[in-house]
């Protein structure tokens, strides 16, 4: 089954409570309706207006969380409410982090490996 994903503009976004937001920087002041201003301090919306999880949205915060520009304390407190509402949705999630991580470190010591080869020297890389 696919689904088709409902284009959310920006106005759309910002429109959004702060509950639709996998999290939200501090440094904001709260506007007349309650929600963060600057709208820039919201970050990964996966909930739409109802309140209820919108399931290729919220696949979309997922796959950009490791680009988002925030504190890595910030990215956890994000990948763990996205990773548990995926759950809740029962949606398999490539952020069971563990294995993406080794993936990650496995391809930065086979990288190291052949860069020390090409120059010829011998290390230990653990």
């Amino acid at each position: 089954m696919s689904f088709k994903a409902d284009v959310w503009t920006t106005a759309y976004i910002n429109d959004l409570p702060d509950s639709a937001f996998a999290v939200i920087e501090p440094g904001g002041k709260k506007d007349s309706e309650g929600k963060t201003v600057p709208s820039s301090l919201r970050h990964l919306p996966y909930k739409g207006k109802s309140g209820k999880v919108d399931l290729p949205h919220l696949r979309n915060a997922l796959a950009r969380l490791s680009q988002t520009k925030i504190s890595p304390e910030l990215k956890e407190k994000a990948r763990v409410k996205l990773v548990n509402a995926a759950k809740d949705a029962g949606v398999e999630t490539s952020l069971d982090e563990k294995k993406s991580m080794l993936s990650d470190i496995n391809a930065f010591r086979a990288y190291q490996e052949e860069f020390y080869r090409m120059l010829g020297k011998k290390v230990m890389v653990i």
